[in-house]
């Protein structure tokens, strides 16, 4: 799992190396989380979903952890106070 400031290389060892900060200011992130299989299970998986720059059909996933998951919805709603007419990035259920 990686955080919001790691270091990631996209599309393999020469694609481009960036940060999932970095990509939510530019817009190019969908945040998701899965459902627990049964309804006893506390368990729900979360990830990020990047789109690639050169291709906006292909995506990659990137599983993130629950304190990932919150820095980056609150950072979405600081930086959505800085530009009241963009998102940083889409939350999808």
């Amino acid at each position: 799992m990686i955080s919001v400031d790691e270091p990631i290389t996209l599309g393999g060892p020469r694609g481009e190396v960036t940060t999932l900060r970095q990509l939510a200011s530019d817009g190019r992130v969908v945040l998701r989380r899965s459902a627990p299989y049964r309804i006893e299970d506390s368990d729900e998986a979360l990830w990020a979903e990047v789109r690639h720059p050169n291709d906006p059909d292909a995506t990659e996933r990137l599983e993130i952890n629950t304190e990932t998951y919150a820095e980056m919805i609150s950072s979405a709603f600081h930086g959505a106070a800085k530009r009241p007419h963009t998102r940083a990035f889409k939350e999808a259920a």
